[in-house]
């Protein structure tokens, strides 16, 4: 006696159904996926400071990239982080919240890129890179955003004008020329926003190099050169698990 054959047409239907639900778990794996690499969640108390104000975050606080800006948001507070290092409550680490330049200047090592919401921490001038899992270390240097922010990886010593400021590794400055500077000290949490007038605000590290944060330019007893500022142009960092 032979077999009847299923109808074509209830073949089709059952194929089409299959790649339907295969399309669906594709997309759903693709939406986990990117968000997974495109958000950070501290799962900590953490702030920032924007033109000199802090604003606080919850512990539930979610930041994510998108078309090159972070937005950030908890329960109660939303808005975007402006490139602004992510900072936390009763602990001594950073998070950065964009794409930055790391050079060491007294390794003479390449440049390379740290990618946005890679944590720092510091200890005995050690500072260790961590992004999903992955780690890297390196002694001393600082981190460039190309534009006009740094972070400290070494005790650096901030002038501004007549005024100097001892800093300590994870510290970090933003200067906007000739209007103003903002900088938060790691060692105590001081910060502070001065406003600029014909002022040169430098930043000479404990290893020797001399950064001008006005002018992006750095001096290494061979002359001043000015600071490369592609990020994106610079292959990343090597992390490993």
């Amino acid at each position: 006696m032979r077999r009847r054959r299923k109808p074509m047409k209830a073949i089709t239907m059952l194929q089409i159904g299959m790649a339907g639900v295969l399309l669906i778990c594709l997309v759903l794996l693709m939406v986990w996926y990117t968000d997974g690499l495109t958000s950070f969640k501290p799962n900590a108390g953490t702030y920032q400071y924007v033109a000199g104000l802090k604003i606080d975050y919850k512990d539930n606080a979610v930041y994510r990239s998108k078309d090159g800006k972070v937005e950030v948001s908890d329960k109660e507070t939303s808005g975007e982080t402006a490139g602004a290092p992510i900072l936390y409550e009763g602990e001594r680490k950073i998070t950065l919240s964009n794409n930055m330049l790391l050079m060491v200047p007294k390794q003479g090592t390449a440049l390379k890129k740290v990618n946005c919401f890679t944590t720092i921490t510091e200890r005995d001038g050690l500072s260790t890179l961590t992004l999903d899992k992955k780690k890297a270390q390196v002694f001393g240097g600082f981190l460039y955003d190309g534009e006009d922010t740094y972070i400290f990886l070494e005790k650096t010593t901030l002038a501004i004008g007549a005024k100097t400021v001892e800093l300590d590794p994870l510290s970090y400055a933003t200067v906007n020329y000739q209007q103003h500077v903002e900088y938060h000290n790691s060692a105590d949490n001081k910060h502070e926003l001065i406003a600029l007038a014909n002022t040169d605000v430098t930043a000479k590290a404990e290893s020797g190099y001399v950064i001008d944060l006005g002018k992006d330019t750095i001096e290494m007893g061979q002359g001043e050169a000015i600071l490369y500022s592609a990020v994106e142009t610079v292959a990343n960092i090597d992390m490993e698990k």
